[in-house]
């Protein structure tokens, strides 16, 4: 147990275990990165596992990771996380051009047959992970650049960098009350740019691991806000819309504010699991003409009394100045700098 100068009880509750186990006392808090490389080094098992505080555990949880390091092909292994209503918090993660991870089936329920197989990856949240000691003191354990935050997306990458798998573990539930650290993402703006500055060269791999679930990684061209996943009627109505616009041929993407529990996921159709992962798939539904937006938006969500409008039209291109476009800080003869050209973002 390491102690990373903790203000609340937690000293006491240490104090209690000193009989049964190795408790580390830092006087300063030294971060979640080089807490758990002290962890793992004074630890003396052949497996380590790595669990947030703010995580409980479902009755065998544990087996299913200890087989899958058991395997040499797996460099870590995660379990299931839900948040407390039910819903995925946790199933494994991917890549999205840029570099950037995402838990793949986010808020989708607990239950449904998507998130509850065994399947191997590149990443797995560092919430619940475990590991061989010998492989994670060997690789050097968790970077400790990063501050709480992307040390468990960097420990995977470089451990898939040697040929490992990370395994996800469907059959290992875990409750996570997540980010519940104060400064929990203070740092997420630095640490991202140190993650990316490594590891921007990785190939994506969001429209592969979606394929390989049955859905379609072409971005929306609809969105939809409000309750899907709930037992509330405006939820049930949700996923009957969002089910007859893909079969008429569209691909609707889920803004939803989770409240409420989930339901059980089991029946939900395969449509409604893709529009909330489609969501990933682009900043935005693209900008065509008399495409019906949903939602509180588009005014034909939940609550907009079923109105709709369309998009306006684009606005007509500028005219170019006489000599071409100029970009600021471009001198031309003459002296004259230009306006920076205005792109999407």
């Amino acid at each position: 147990m390491v102690d990373n100068a903790s203000t609340d009880g937690t000293p006491a509750l240490c104090a209690e275990w000193a009989g049964r186990a190795t408790v580390i006392t830092n006087p300063v808090n030294m971060g979640f990165a080089a807490a758990c490389n002290q962890g793992v080094q004074a630890a003396t098992g052949e497996v380590v596992v790595l669990l947030n505080l703010d995580t409980e555990v479902h009755d065998g949880w544990l087996d299913p990771l200890l087989e899958a390091v058991a395997d040499p092909r797996v460099g870590v292994a995660g379990s299931r996380l839900l948040y407390p209503g039910g819903r995925i918090q946790h199933a494994g993660m991917a890549v999205m051009p840029g570099c950037i991870t995402v838990h793949i089936h986010r808020y989708v329920p607990g239950d449904h047959p998507v998130v509850t197989r065994t399947r191997d990856l590149s990443i797995v949240t560092g919430a619940c992970m475990a590991m061989r000691r010998e492989l994670f003191l060997e690789v050097g354990g968790f970077d400790e650049g990063y501050r709480n935050g992307f040390e468990d997306t960097d420990l995977c990458l470089r451990l898939c960098d040697r040929g490992l798998v990370a395994r996800y573990c469907g059959d290992s539930v875990v409750t996570h009350h997540e980010s519940m650290s104060p400064g929990r993402l203070d740092h997420d703006h630095v640490n991202g740019a140190r993650f990316r500055a490594r590891w921007g060269h990785w190939e994506p791999d969001l429209a592969r691991l979606l394929a390989e679930d049955g859905i379609d990684a072409a971005p929306p061209d609809l969105l939809w806000r409000g309750p899907v996943c709930d037992a509330s009627p405006a939820a049930a109505a949700a996923r009957e819309a969002i089910t007859r616009m893909a079969t008429a041929g569209h691909r609707p993407a889920v803004l939803e504010v989770p409240s409420g529990d989930a339901i059980p996921g089991a029946g939900m159709d395969l449509e409604v699991v893709a529009a909330i992962n489609r969501l990933y798939l682009s900043r935005g539904p693209p900008r065509r003409p008399g495409v019906r937006r949903t939602g509180a938006r588009g005014r034909c969500g939940p609550g907009a009394g079923g109105r709709s409008r369309r998009r306006r039209p684009a606005a007509p291109a500028r005219r170019e100045r006489p000599g071409g476009p100029r970009c600021r800080g471009d001198r031309r003869p003459g002296g004259h700098a230009a306006r920076p050209a205005v792109g999407h973002r």
